[in-house]
C-alpha cells in the first residue's frame, strides 16, 4: 500500500503542500493553483504534480469531504479521479487501511470501482474509476429527465449497487444526488463509499450543509448510532422523491441550518401527508414509496435488494417501457434484467412538462372554477387595504414600484433593501432569479438567527415574497400561474416554520398579521 511520503512536487514551484502532512485537502488544491496560475488545469508547461504514481491534470472539485482531481495513471494509461480527504486521526494506520480496504473490495457495476489506496499521518487518497458523465443530481434535479421510466430505471441499478455493498458490511451513510455518478449511457454508480467513516465524522454538524436533508430520522433524533443499511434505504427514497418532484419533498424548499428537532418535526409532518410526492405516480410506486419511507426502520423493506424487486415488479406491469440500467451480477456474468415494453413512459410535471396541470387549470376556469383565480386576487385585495394604511408617501411609492416592487409591502416590518431587490428581480427576471436571491437572504439569516426578531424577520420577508409570488400568479399565463402558486405556498410553509421561532417577538399584533398573510396564501393555494 503506498505511503503519502510519495506524494512530491515534481520540481513545481509552490506545490510543496502535496508533501506537508499538514496540509488540507484545500491546501493541497491551492497549491495546485499556485503552481499553475490556473484554477481548474495543471499547467502542461510545468511537470505535472503527481500523488504516487498519478498525475494530476485537473481540478474536478472541492468539498468539506476533500479535494477530487482528474488523474493519470502511466502504468496502466488510463485517467482515474483521484479523491484526496482528510482522515480520522482517531483511526490507527490498521483501522484505517481496513476501512479502506473494505470499500476497495466492493465490486459491482452500479459502484464507483476503487483502483489504490495511498494513506498517510493524516491524509487518505483513492484512485478511483472515472465517469465522465454527471451526476444524478445534475441529471434529474437541475436538468430534469423527460420521464419516470428514466429515473425508477436509474434507481434499480442504485438499488442493486447499495444491495452488493450492505452484503459485504459496508454502509454509506451519505447518499444524496451528487454521489450517484451516472455514465454516459445512464448507468448509474454509487461513489464515496464509507468516506464519512473513514475522515471521521461523527455528528451530523460536523455533515455538509445538505447532508442532513437525507439523513434517517432516526439518527437525526440521535439514538446513538451513526446509521446502518434501513438508513441507507431512507435516503435512497428521499433521494427518489427528490428527483421525482424537482426538489426535496420535506422541506418545502431548500431549507438550510435547521435544528435537529425541526427537521424531525418536518420530516413527521411530511409523513403524516396522504401523497409523499406532488407529481401523480402510479399508485404501486406510490406504496413503495410508503414502505421505504417508513418511521420506524422496522417496518421499511427487509434489505435493498427487496427493494431493487418491488421496483422492477413495477415495470414488469407496463408502467414504462424500455431496458433496465441495473445490472445484476451472476455467475455467467454481466445480464440486463428485461423488462415490459407495452406501455409509453408517463411524463413528468417539469417546466414544459406542466402542459397537463396547465389544461387541467384551464378546463377548471373554463367550467366555472374562476373562484380559484379570485381567491389568490383576495390576498392581493388584502395587501393594497394594508398600503392604504401606510403614510401617504411610502403608499405611493409601494403602487408605482419606485421604493419596493413588493406587493406586501404592508406588513409590520418593511422589506429592507435586498428583500426589495428580490421582489424586482422577480418581475423583471423571473421567479427563478428572484428565488435564488430569496434562498442566499436566507441562509445567511437563519445561520446567524438567535433571537425572536431575527426569526420574526426572516418569517417576514419570507411571507412578503410569497405574498408576492401568490399575486403575481394572478396576471402570469395558466402554466407560470401553476408553478407561481405552487412556489408562493411552499414558501409559505417555509415563513410559518420561521414564525415558529419568533412566538416570544414581543410585538404580539405583528407576529399575528404575519400570519394572516401565510394563513391567506394557503387558502388561496388550495383554492
Amino acid at each position: 500500500m503506498p505511503e503519502w511520503s510519495e506524494v512530491y512536487d515534481a520540481d513545481a514551484p509552490g506545490l510543496d503542500l502535496l508533501t506537508s502532512p499538514h496540509g488540507t485537502p484545500t491546501d493541497l488544491c491551492g497549491a495546485v493553483t499556485i503552481a499553475t496560475g490556473m484554477k481548474n488545469l495543471v499547467n502542461p508547461a510545468l511537470p505535472a504534480p503527481r500523488c504516487g504514481r498519478f498525475e494530476i491534470r485537473t481540478v474536478l472539485g472541492s468539498g468539506s469531504f476533500g479535494s477530487v482531481f482528474l488523474a493519470w495513471d502511466p502504468e496502466l494509461e488510463r485517467e482515474v479521479a483521484l479523491k484526496v480527504c482528510p482522515s480520522d486521526p482517531l483511526l490507527d494506520s490498521a483501522n484505517l487501511l481496513g476501512e479502506a480496504r473494505s470499500i476497495a473490495q466492493l465490486c459491482h457495476p452500479n459502484i464507483i470501482t476503487i483502483h489504490d489506496v495511498m494513506t498517510g499521518r493524516d491524509k487518505l487518497a483513492l484512485a478511483m474509476e472515472y465517469v465522465g458523465g454527471r451526476t444524478l443530481y445534475h441529471y434529474a434535479v437541475e436538468h430534469k429527465p423527460d420521464s419516470l421510466a428514466a429515473l425508477i430505471q436509474i434507481f434499480i441499478g442504485v438499488a442493486r449497487g447499495l444491495a452488493a455493498a450492505h452484503d459485504k458490511g459496508v454502509v454509506h451513510r451519505d447518499l444524496k444526488p451528487q454521489n450517484i455518478l451516472l455514465h454516459e449511457d445512464l448507468r448509474p454508480c454509487v461513489a464515496d463509499f464509507g468516506v464519512a467513516r473513514i475522515i471521521g465524522k461523527p455528528k451530523l454538524t460536523d455533515l455538509a450543509i445538505g447532508t442532513k436533508a437525507y439523513v434517517a430520522p432516526e439518527v437525526l433524533a440521535g439514538r446513538g448510532q451513526l446509521g446502518d443499511a434501513r438508513s441507507d434505504q431512507w435516503s435512497f427514497f428521499v433521494m427518489l422523491c427528490e428527483c421525482i418532484d424537482g426538489w426535496l419533498p420535506m422541506f418545502p424548499f431548500w431549507v438550510r441550518e435547521l435544528p435537529d428537532a425541526k427537521m424531525l418535526w418536518m420530516t413527521r409532518r411530511w409523513l403524516r401527508r396522504k401523497k409523499l410526492v406532488r407529481t401523480e405516480v402510479p399508485e404501486a410506486l406510490a406504496e413503495i414509496l410508503r414502505v421505504g419511507l417508513a418511521l420506524d426502520p422496522d417496518e421499511r423493506f427487509p434489505d435493498m435488494h427487496a427493494v431493487a424487486d418491488e421496483l422492477e415488479k413495477v415495470f414488469v406491469r407496463g408502467l414504462v417501457a424500455g431496458p433496465s440500467l441495473a445490472v445484476a451480477p451472476s455467475s455467467e456474468g454481466v445480464v440486463v434484467r428485461p423488462v415490459s415494453n407495452e406501455a409509453a413512459p408517463p411524463v413528468l410535471p417539469w417546466r414544459k412538462k406542466w402542459g397537463l396541470l396547465a389544461l387541467l387549470l384551464v378546463m377548471v376556469v373554463g367550467l366555472g372554477g374562476q373562484a380559484y383565480l379570485l381567491a389568490r386576487r383576495e390576498v392581493g385585495r388584502a395587501t393594497e387595504a394594508q398600503v392604504e394604511q401606510l403614510p401617504p408617501d411610502s403608499a405611493d411609492q409601494s403602487r408605482r414600484g419606485e421604493d419596493s416592487p413588493c406587493v406586501a409591502d404592508g406588513v409590520p416590518i418593511r422589506p429592507d433593501a435586498s428583500v426589495r431587490a428580490m421582489c424586482r428581480a422577480l418581475r423583471t427576471d423571473g421567479l427563478q432569479a428572484a428565488y435564488d436571491i430569496w434562498k442566499e437572504i436566507t441562509d445567511s439569516r437563519t445561520r446567524s438567527a438567535s433571537s425572536a426578531s431575527d426569526w420574526f424577520k426572516v418569517a417576514n420577508d419570507t411571507a412578503i415574497f410569497a405574498q408576492t409570488i401568490m399575486n403575481e400568479s394572478g396576471t402570469a399565463d395558466a402554466e407560470q400561474a401553476v408553478l407561481f402558486v405552487d412556489t408562493a405556498t411552499r414558501l409559505a410553509d417555509v415563513a410559518q416554520i420561521f414564525l415558529s421561532d419568533a412566538t416570544n417577538y414581543e410585538t404580539t399584533e405583528a407576529v399575528s398579521q404575519v400570519q394572516s398573510i401565510i394563513d391567506r396564501i394557503k387558502v388561496a393555494g388550495t383554492n
